[in-house]
């Protein structure tokens, strides 16, 4: 990662691996100048998927980087959530270094279907599709990371996918119920337990992000106390393809 007073730069190994795509992310952190402008615009020219994350949504970047041939991909919803006591639901589990669970893959498979890369025409539509499965089955047998599932006669019918950013904070990266078990509660209850989890272990805060077009998440996160903390806009832009 290249870090600048105003801008973070990063090469995205594994987009580059999973699109066939040389990949890059900037993630805007204050008001650029115009020589950052300069600068980003020689590094773009080694680079064909560009994704430009404009924390805040802040007017005066929004204009800057117009100078660039991008599109709005989509706009990230961010929520927080100050950790209380919750009850433990028995039928979520939560453990880490998991193993390998084809239930849950298939709930991925078929859930997430909001995206920035499903917004963008220019990715392989199977591929972005296919995106989240992806991101959820590297996850297994990795240590840092973190799965509250819940199980009913011996079956998954969800899961939260989760990991500590730092002593403080915990970070909802997926969460996803079977097609056939909406409306039941399961989404509360594994999230209760997470945030449990996270009372008992002094985690201060949850986190957690979803698409503005996302209604439905939205509502969801709400309903069980989160607030909006801020937006972002994401913005993609293609060179050399």
């Amino acid at each position: 990662m290249q870090e600048n007073r105003n801008y973070d730069f990063l090469n995205l190994d594994w987009d580059t691996q999973y699109f066939g795509f040389n990949s890059c992310k900037v993630i805007l952190k204050n008001e650029l100048k115009k020589q950052d402008i300069k600068d980003l615009d020689k590094m773009f020219d080694n680079y064909s998927f560009i994704t430009i994350v404009n924390n805040n949504n802040n007017n005066r970047n929004n204009l800057m980087i117009s100078k660039f041939d991008l599109f709005l991909a989509d706009v990230n919803v961010q929520f927080n959530k100050r950790v209380e006591f919750c009850e433990n639901c028995t039928s979520v589990i939560i453990s880490n270094n998991c193993f390998e669970n084809n239930e849950m893959l298939n709930i991925a498979k078929n859930s997430y279907k909001y995206s920035r890369f499903l917004n963008d025409s220019n990715l392989d539509f199977d591929k972005a599709h296919l995106l989240y499965y992806n991101w959820l089955k590297n996850s297994f047998n990795n240590e840092k990371k973190y799965i509250a599932s819940y199980n009913q006669n011996e079956s998954c019918l969800g899961y939260c996918l989760f990991h500590f950013e730092d002593d403080n904070c915990c970070i909802i990266e997926l969460i996803a119920v079977n097609n056939d078990s909406f409306n039941q509660g399961i989404g509360s209850k594994i999230i209760k337990t997470v945030e449990n989890y996270c009372f008992n272990n002094n985690i201060s805060f949850i986190k957690v992000g979803t698409q503005l077009a996302n209604i439905e998440a939205q509502n969801f996160y709400i309903k069980n106390g989160f607030k909006i903390s801020n937006y972002n806009s994401i913005y993609h832009m293609w060179r050399n393809k």
